[in-house]
């Protein structure tokens, strides 16, 4: 039967293929413009909201929020220092005092996935 195939049908055959892979690439082609051009229109709103007066307002409030929980901050921590000179952080006995405490209960010392971590 295979051999029956003709060069005339084999051509047709290979005709109609390429009409099918034609039509298939101008469809793909429609689509890929018509994603550039909404693409296009997304980057221009996100410039319109990155440039407009309402990111910039949105911003400046932000930074004057932040300033004024900084100027708290420091205001506090001052205020710890001044009140008591003699409490000042001292990170080894911090690290001293942590290694003595105990933050797993004796309940959960048994547990297999702790000894693997303390391993």
């Amino acid at each position: 039967m295979a051999a029956d195939l003709t060069v005339t049908d084999c051509t047709l055959r290979l005709a109609d293929q390429l009409r099918a892979l034609s039509e298939v690439t101008e469809t793909l082609t429609f689509r890929l413009l018509e994603l550039e051009e909404r693409l296009l229109i997304q980057e221009h709103q996100a410039q319109d909201l990155i440039d407009g007066p309402q990111v910039a307002e949105a911003t400046e409030f932000r930074m004057a929020e932040t300033e004024g929980r900084l100027s708290r901050l420091e205001t506090v921590l001052r205020g710890v220092a001044a009140s008591s000179p003699a409490r000042q952080l001292r990170p080894v006995q911090a690290a001293d005092q942590i290694e003595q405490e105990s933050f797993l209960a004796d309940d959960f010392q048994d547990e297999p996935f702790l000894d693997e971590l303390s391993a």
